[in-house]
C-alpha cells in the first residue's frame, strides 16, 4: 500500500506497520467538520460551512469505507451538491491512482495522477497512509476529512430531506453497535486477512465469527440493527458483508474456528471450499446469507479438482467468468498437488 513520509511517497506493504503479526490501522489524518454555519464540530473539530458545490468526494468502488459515503450521498439526494471522482480499483506501487482503464474517472479538479499528490497538496509535510474516501474543499483547496464515519454524518447537514440515519433517540444504541461491528467485523476482516502469525490470526478471527453469530441472532428478530428503520449502523455493516459474500475480497477470506490455519503465503485457507460458516450437514446458511436475507449460493467444487486447471494467475487460464474463477480459487485452497501421484488429494488443516 505504501505511505507518505514528510510529504514524499514511499512504496511499501499493507503489513509494514504490523506489531507481533497483527494488522494495525492508522487513524485518519484529517478530521475537520461540516456544519450549517461553520461552527466547530461535535468533538470540537474545526468547522466549515455547508455550501452546495463547494465540496468534492474522492472514492474507490472497491473500498467498503468509501462505499459508505456513496450510499449516504445517494440516500440524501446530494448528487448535484457534492461531486464525485473515482480512483482506479487496483492499488499498486503508487497507491490509489486516477487511471481510467478500469472504471476510474480521473481527477477533474487538479488533473492529478495519484491520490497521494492531493494529500501532499493539502499538507506538504503529511506523514501517514493515503486512503479513501476523501472529502475535498474546493474553496480552500484542501482535505476536509478522510474519515468515512465522520463524512456520512456530515453529509446529513446538506440534506433537506431523506432518512435520518443517526436519530437522536437511538444514538447510544447505534454507537454501541458501531463500536463492536467496527472492531470485530469492519476492521476484523482486515486484522484476520492481513495477520502474519497464527496467534494474531486467531486473536482476530474468533471475535469476528462471534460477532457474526451475534448479528445473525439480532437480525433474525428484526430487519434492522437498531430500531424499526435503516440507520448508519446498517450501512456500515452492509458494505463489508456484501464484499465478503460476492468474493470481492478474496485475499481476506477467513475460516471458521476451531479449524484455524494460516497458510504460508498470507492468505487464510478455509476448511470448506468457499463457505466461511456452512456446516457439513447443510442445515445452516452462511452468516452473510442470513444477514443479507438471500438464499445460499451453490457450493463451489469440493470433491475433486480438474487436473487440466492451470495455476491461478497463469496466462494460459484464458477468460472465465468471476464465478468460475472464484470456484477455481476455492478448489485451489482445498487441494494440493501430490508429486508422487498424478492425482490431487484433499488438503487437511495441520498437514
Amino acid at each position: 500500500m505504501g505511505r507518505m513520509i514528510d510529504g514524499a511517497w514511499h512504496a511499501g506493504k499493507v503489513t509494514e506497520d504490523s506489531k507481533g503479526g497483527a494488522f494495525e490501522r492508522q487513524d485518519a489524518g484529517f478530521r475537520d467538520w461540516l456544519t450549517p454555519v461553520g461552527i466547530p464540530g461535535q468533538d470540537g473539530q474545526p468547522g466549515r460551512p455547508v455550501t452546495p458545490g463547494r465540496y468534492h468526494l474522492y472514492v474507490s468502488y472497491a473500498c467498503p469505507w468509501a462505499h459508505r459515503t456513496l450510499i449516504a450521498r445517494a440516500l440524501y439526494g446530494l448528487d448535484d451538491a457534492i461531486g464525485v471522482s473515482v480512483v482506479d480499483p487496483v492499488m499498486l506501487d503508487n497507491g490509489w491512482t486516477f487511471g481510467t482503464n478500469r472504471g476510474g474517472s480521473g481527477d477533474p479538479l487538479h488533473d492529478a495522477e495519484f491520490l497521494w499528490q492531493l494529500y501532499a497538496r493539502a499538507r506538504p509535510d503529511y506523514s501517514g497512509k493515503v486512503t479513501v474516501p476523501v472529502l475535498w474543499d474546493r474553496e480552500t483547496d484542501t482535505i476536509v476529512s478522510n474519515e468515512s464515519a465522520d463524512i456520512i454524518r456530515m453529509l446529513a447537514a446538506f440534506a433537506g430531506s431523506g432518512p435520518d440515519l443517526y436519530p437522536q433517540a437511538q444514538r447510544q444504541q447505534i454507537d454501541q453497535v458501531n463500536a463492536r461491528v467496527y472492531d470485530t467485523v469492519n476492521n476484523g476482516v482486515y486484522k484476520a486477512g492481513f495477520a502474519t502469525t497464527q496467534d494474531a490470526y486467531e486473536a482476530a478471527v474468533r471475535p469476528l465469527f462471534e460477532s457474526l453469530d451475534w448479528l445473525e441472532e439480532r437480525l433474525s428478530a428484526s430487519d434492522w440493527l437498531v430500531g424499526e428503520a435503516m440507520t448508519e449502523a446498517d450501512i456500515r455493516l452492509f458494505t463489508t458483508l456484501v464484499r465478503s459474500r460476492c468474493g470481492l475480497s478474496l485475499p481476506l477470506q477467513v475460516q471458521r474456528a476451531p479449524h484455524l490455519r494460516l497458510s504460508g503465503v498470507g492468505c487464510l485457507r478455509r476448511k470448506d471450499a468457499g463457505r466461511s460458516a456452512h456446516r457439513r450437514d447443510g442445515a445452516s446458511r452462511s452468516h452473510q446469507d442470513a444477514l443479507l436475507r438471500q438464499p445460499p449460493r451453490p457450493q463451489p467444487l469440493r470433491n475433486r479438482a480438474r487436473r487440466s486447471c492451470p495455476p491461478l494467475g497463469s496466462p494460459h487460464r484464458g477468460r472465465r467468468s468471476d464465478a468460475r474463477l472464484t470456484s477455481r480459487l476455492a478448489a485451489a485452497t482445498c487441494w494440493r498437488w501430490n508429486a508422487r501421484s498424478p492425482r490431487r488429494r484433499r488438503w487437511r488443516p495441520g498437514r
